[in-house]
């Protein structure tokens, strides 16, 4: 195992010194993260050995995505929308809904998702099907 590699990864931005290249050897010098265990370590070691694959973006055509999400749940997003007290963030959330096209990893999909309390993979699972409608 790359210790320096797993601590980083476990606790980055954690302050630690190294003396070889053992558990034993780590010096803990950060008081607001706690030092891992040799199991969270390791864990984090094999993530870095195993990345997780990238999560493909996906591009739709806006009338697509309104046709997935369906009627109900844009009027409900509508609706949030106009709620906005802050003029310039309405503006902007409102005009985004006017794009052509929607693009799964957008800043403005995921607080349009927070905005309407669903989770990242119920606004994947909306993009998917509005795919499967825009490109049968």
């Amino acid at each position: 195992m790359d210790l320096p590699h797993a601590i980083a990864h476990c606790r980055p931005g954690a302050s630690w010194s190294l003396d070889g290249n053992t558990y034993d050897g780590i010096r803990w010098h950060d008081t607001k993260q706690k030092k891992p265990t040799l199991e969270e370590l390791k864990a984090a070691w094999a993530e870095l050995q195993n990345p997780p694959a990238p999560v493909e973006t996906i591009s739709v055509p806006g009338a697509a995505f309104f046709q997935a999400i369906g009627r109900d749940m844009e009027i409900r997003l509508r609706a949030k929308i106009a709620e906005e007290t802050d003029l310039n963030r309405r503006h902007f959330l409102a005009a985004f809904l006017s794009y052509p096209y929607f693009q799964s990893d957008h800043p403005m999909v995921l607080q349009f998702g927070a905005l309407l309390g669903k989770t990242p993979e119920e606004i994947r699972g909306y993009f998917e099907q509005a795919k499967a409608i825009a490109y049968p």
